[in-house]
Parts: C-alpha cells; structure tokens; sequence
C-alpha cells in the first residue's frame, strides 16, 4: 500500500538458471460497490528451455472487476516486444494485442484447497500494423479440480483446451504459442 487511497506498488524478480524475470506493477482501486480496480504493469523475461529461448519486454493495462456474473473480468492491452529462438529460428517480434478473461474460483479453502473448481477463459486478438508484426487470435479455457482422497490426500487434475490463428505464426513469442 503506499496511499490512504489504496493504491498498490509491487515487483518482483525471480532468477534461475532456466528463468530469469523482473517485473512491477501499479494497482489503482476505483470506489463503488464492486470491487474494481486498474492495473499498469511492465516486466522483463529472460527464458531457456530444451526448445527455445527467448527475451521479452512487457507492458500491460488492464480494468478488473470482481465480481461480474460470478466471474472476474479482466479487460487490456498488452505489448510485447522481443527476440527469440526457436528450433534453430531466429525471430523478434513486436506484438500489441487486447486481452479478456473471465475467471472463477469455488473452494473450501481458498490457501490449501481439499475440494474445489477453478476456470479461466481467455480471449486475445491483434491486428497487424498495429504495432503489431502479425495479427492473432487466440481462444483459451483452463480448468482445475481438487477432490479429497481420505485420510488428508486429495486428487487434482488440470485441463486446457485452446486455439489460435495467427497471419504470421513464426512471429508470435514461445510465450503465445502453445506446447505438450
């Protein structure tokens, strides 16, 4: 917290040898009587996995409202831009695209679940020239449940189902693009 108004400053970095990222954001909450709020947010990634590397700056903007329909909704922007390889291709890209979430969380605890469902649905879109190397469209549902399995164990399992269309889809960064 840094104000009477509840605004919120944070960052974070995490460093590994696979990983390294840096990472702030702001947090403005907007009064009224659902909890609403916007978040501004830049960051840096550095990743390298078996198949890929890749270097990444972030900007975002974003409106979140709590409680729309039993979801949270998150409308923004997010630009990145960044170099990256990918099975001995070598890319950058720039890339500025809309972003919509919808989200949901039911659970008996919500720091160490025993029973519950989590849902996230996702929608991204760019268009080129838009500072935009390619367009994109990109359509995500992501779902988790946790069921006990008595005597203090439990039972989770993890789905994702998505698509994506992309005019240029060597241009699109490791982090848009899906992999098994």
């Amino acid at each position: 917290w840094i104000n009477e108004r509840g605004h919120k400053w944070g960052a974070a970095v995490e460093y590994s040898t696979r990983l390294q990222v840096a990472s702030t954001s702001y947090r403005i909450p907007r009064p009224g009587l659902r909890n609403r709020y916007y978040d501004f947010a830049a960051g840096y990634r550095d990743e390298t996995t078996d198949t890929s590397r890749s270097t990444l700056k972030r900007l975002s903007a974003s409106e979140v409202l709590d409680r729309w329909h039993g979801y949270q909704r998150m409308l923004g922007l997010r630009f990145l831009d960044g170099n990256f390889d990918i099975a001995e291709e070598q890319r950058s890209s720039k890339l500025l695209y809309a972003e919509a979430s919808l989200s949901r969380k039911r659970a008996d605890d919500l720091i160490f679940p025993a029973n519950g469902v989590a849902v996230t649905y996702l929608l991204r879109l760019a268009a080129p020239g838009l500072l935009s190397d390619s367009s994109l469209v990109q359509v995500r549902g992501d779902a988790r449940w946790v069921q006990p399995a008595g005597r203090g164990s439990r039972v989770l399992l993890r789905a994702s189902l998505g698509a994506l269309d992309a005019s240029d889809f060597d241009a699109l960064p490791p982090e848009l693009r899906f992999f098994a």
